[in-house]
């Protein structure tokens, strides 16, 4: 099984890539794994497309500001937690990507024109452009720009430390890591988006996105200790936290014996 710790403490936005095409196995292989998850919002549809660097000029209204020879286009149905659904898959490719030594980084900036797009399809949500490089990843989690874990995070860590510090790594829009983490019971962790009165339509768009990558961080590192976490939402009686909106709750349960 993957190292996710690893791979969430290396993995960076890398902006340079090489033009020559991945291996199909290796995008076919990226495919069976995403098909393998379970999004946080089950109800909401989802799917997604690997897109070569001439096809995904072909449906945007501009070219991508990174050249790469691979787009992944995530796809979801509208509201916003369509959108964190969205930034859940985008962050476990990712990280499998990482993990497999292939670069990507988030290219929020990409539209598609709905007239040139596949025909049936779901919205396009966000996109990770993704391929070889000769850019280095991130050799320590230390060399992240990211918020002190006091200003982020809530609750007694205790052993599950490393699962908040792997969420604090999460990338963002504009880096402004919009979350807050709250631990309940050593067991529970309460994910919540942070929520400003004067978040405009597309702030709030780009942060349901973010939200949903630092879920899948969570969880992922969840995985990497041992836990076997359950993800979704509490709808009846969800937790609350003043100046923010909850998103998802990753549900630990006990760690395997050894």
């Amino acid at each position: 099984m993957m190292d996710y710790l690893d791979a969430i403490k290396k993995r960076c936005s890398i902006r340079g890539y090489r033009e020559e095409p991945l291996d199909e196995k290796i995008i076919d292989g990226l495919a069976d794994f995403l098909s393998g998850l379970e999004v946080p919002e089950k109800q909401v549809d989802w799917n997604f497309d690997t897109l070569p660097y001439l096809d995904m000029v072909r449906i945007s209204v501009r070219e991508p500001a990174v050249t790469a020879p691979h787009y992944l286009v995530l796809r979801c149905d509208s509201g916003f937690f369509g959108l964190q659904n969205a930034g859940y898959l985008g962050e476990y490719a990712s990280l499998y990507l990482t993990g497999i030594g292939v670069a990507s980084v988030w290219q929020g900036n990409i539209h598609i024109d709905p007239e040139y797009d596949f025909i049936g399809s779901l919205r396009p949500v966000s996109v990770l452009a993704f391929g070889m490089s000769d850019l280095p990843f991130r050799s320590d989690p230390s060399q992240a720009d990211r918020l002190p874990l006091e200003r982020i995070a809530g609750g007694e860590y205790g052993e599950i430390l490393p699962i908040i510090e792997a969420a604090r790594l999460s990338p963002s829009s504009y880096n402004r890591q919009p979350w807050f983490f709250q631990v309940e019971d050593n067991r529970k962790i309460h994910i919540f988006r942070t929520f400003k009165r004067f978040t405009n339509s597309l702030t709030e768009y780009d942060q349901s996105v973010d939200a949903g990558v630092a879920i899948a961080n969570v969880e992922a590192a969840a995985i990497a200790l041992g836990y076997r976490p359950h993800t979704g939402r509490i709808k009846i009686g969800a937790p609350e936290r003043k100046g923010c909106k909850y998103q998802a709750t990753v549900i630990l349960g006990d760690k395997p014996k050894k």
